[in-house]
């Protein structure tokens, strides 16, 4: 038997494998959603970078730009020094002047909630970016890539931060938003710059209250 037919006799095993202990072992199965959602009969469509177990059961999962890019990626021996990709959002375009406000929401759309139980997905939309009040003339860059989140005490799920620009910079948003799991919609729009020195007053905390820490500060 040649080498071909045997890796072909593996395919269904490989396709359809399950463990006796699904607990012990666990198993995959291509999500195929059904009837009730927005993507019937079709994948999911979308890239997941961050997901999220709600209340509900069900999952929300968002990606936002994802790492992005509009030029040509260089490989080698193509390109004898290939560059790394920029992404779509660099200093030096200014990117988040208003009058590119609909192109950016475009690029950063990537929100959606899985149902397991029902086997139905559909997108609900990302947050819209708003005038930044210490830019004029630009909105606040809101990009969920890399952003943190959490669960609050009543089940809402707060995102903290994400990415502002790519290449070479890398730094992060200060967009705060709340996630209402109950109406699927962003409620909250928090304009403090959480990339600031907390005051010694700011400091006390319980179990019911998030910490959040900064990381790169970008000036």
């Amino acid at each position: 038997m040649s080498l071909l037919l045997i890796l072909l006799s593996f395919i269904p095993f490989i396709l359809g494998q399950h463990y006796p202990d699904a607990l012990a072992g666990g198993s995959w199965k291509v999500v195929v959603p059904e009837l009730g959602g927005g993507a019937v009969g079709k994948s999911l469509g979308m890239q997941t970078v961050h997901g999220v177990l709600l209340p509900s059961g069900e999952i929300l999962v968002a990606s936002g730009s994802s790492w992005r890019n509009r030029g040509r990626i260089e490989t080698f021996p193509q390109a004898n020094d290939p560059q790394g990709a920029e992404g779509v959002f660099q200093f030096k375009n200014d990117p988040f002047r208003m009058e590119n406000m609909d192109d950016y929401f475009q690029l950063v759309n990537n929100v959606g909630v899985y149902n397991p139980q029902k086997n139905t997905f559909f997108r609900i939309p990302h947050p819209v970016p708003v005038p930044d009040p210490k830019w004029p003339g630009h909105f606040a860059p809101n990009d969920l890539f890399c952003t943190g989140h959490l669960h609050t005490p009543d089940g809402n799920v707060l995102f903290v931060g994400g990415t502002q620009y790519y290449h070479p910079f890398r730094t992060g948003n200060r967009a705060t938003y709340l996630y209402d799991w109950r109406k699927h919609m962003n409620i909250t729009w928090n304009q403090i710059d959480w990339r600031r020195i907390p005051s010694a007053n700011s400091t006390v905390n319980d179990s019911n209250n998030p910490w959040v820490f900064a990381g790169m500060n970008f000036n």
